[in-house]
């Protein structure tokens, strides 16, 4: 079974290749991705599977590291 990850980072280019990464390594599966917290508040509600862990970057516009951790914590 694959490990289900969610990625958060407003540098485009950052997000894309580190969900290639790990796609790669086989072992992962990037089940989504979000350009900061807004967005994936958005995205995360139409997820059939949510992730087993996310690699959240702190410092986004609109909705920073921080709070996107804290909004996760809570739901």
């Amino acid at each position: 079974m694959k490990i289900r990850i969610g990625l958060v980072d407003d540098h485009k280019l950052v997000l894309s290749s580190l969900s290639e990464m790990l796609t790669n390594l086989g072992e992962f599966e990037v089940v989504v991705e979000a350009v900061n917290g807004k967005d994936l508040q958005d995205k995360i509600g139409r997820l059939t599977t949510l992730p087993d862990i996310m690699l959240i970057d702190v410092n986004m516009p609109v909705m920073d590291g921080f709070a996107t951790a804290a909004w996760l914590n809570e739901k």
